[in-house]
């Protein structure tokens, strides 16, 4: 399937892809090739997009995923992105405080979200210590 990502910007990612993994407002999706028209809001995600045996991992704020079947195509829409390895100190600790404070209501919350809540904090918290050591800003 086609997934294009974009920000007021620039266009950040153009490619086929098998899979794109995104938490919105409502829950984590997994869309797949053929999947059904589907529209959500992204409030701070990590965006996973897998293709073959590769892997482009961002955080995304502020936007859309939109999936229009007709076209096997997966448009997402932000206000923000930063591939996840090259993200800025500002941006982990943010993302690290919304982790927290859904961490905390977890209302609504499958088992599994809350796992995947629980490794993105582990993993934000990996990178802002990796920053502390290395005097990054």
């Amino acid at each position: 399937m086609k997934v294009i990502v974009n920000t007021p910007e620039q266009e950040v990612w153009n490619g086929t892809a098998d899979t794109v993994t995104v938490m919105t407002e409502l829950g984590m999706i997994q869309v797949f090739p053929g999947h059904a028209s589907l529209q959500g809001t992204i409030a701070f995600s990590a965006l996973a997009i897998d293709y073959g045996s590769s892997r482009e991992d961002f955080v995304v704020r502020n936007g859309f995923v939109i999936v229009q079947p007709t076209q096997d195509e997966v448009r997402i829409l932000v206000l923000q992105c930063e591939r996840k390895d090259q993200i800025s100190r500002q941006t982990a600790k943010e993302y690290l405080a919304y982790l927290l404070e859904q961490m905390k209501t977890r209302e609504g919350l499958s088992e599994l979200q809350q796992q995947y809540l629980a490794d993105e904090q582990a993993s934000m918290e990996q990178v802002i210590a990796v920053m502390d050591r290395e005097g990054m800003k």
